[in-house]
């Protein structure tokens, strides 16, 4: 996870924003995270609020890129900490998305606060919490920050 939020970071550095962060865009490689291109996202124009191929694809995407927002580093954090609780949970921030019609998943987030999992304690809940935070400005400052929590969380 922590290398995945050093990519996104070094793509917000070159001035992108990936928009499209989810369980099936971090990669594995010989035990090293890799975050794949935003390649669908970055062809679009105008950028699109998001892709959905199912209902709980919404789980880890900010209110705000539903409303109409494009992808910000802010949206790419919120992202990061979505991921950091379905790998640490393998539960969802939404857990009735599963079956829902796209339009309800839709309403889903744009209603309901994510919920993180009780049984997630800590450091780690603290950063998902942190990433979640719906002001995006209380949200760590960066990917490079999430990253630096990460490696320090791992070496713990």
């Amino acid at each position: 996870m922590a290398a995945a939020a050093r990519a996104a970071h070094d793509l917000h550095e070159a001035g992108w924003a990936h928009g499209d962060i989810r369980g099936g865009t971090i990669l594995l490689d010989a035990g090293q995270g890799l975050l794949d291109l935003p390649l669908a996202t970055a062809t679009d124009l105008p950028p699109t609020v998001a892709r959905v191929g199912a209902a709980e694809e919404l789980d880890g995407v900010e209110p705000d890129r539903l409303w109409g927002a494009g992808p910000t580093r802010a949206s790419d954090v919120y992202a990061l900490g979505a991921v950091l609780h379905r790998h640490l949970t393998r539960g969802l921030l939404h857990p009735d998305l599963p079956g829902d019609p796209v339009v309800t998943a839709v309403q889903r987030v744009l209603v309901e606060r994510p919920r993180v999992d009780t049984e997630l304690h800590g450091p780690a809940a603290d950063l998902v919490r942190a990433c979640l935070d719906p002001d995006p400005g209380r949200r760590p400052s960066s990917a490079l920050a999430v990253a630096e929590r990460l490696e320090e969380l791992a070496a713990a």
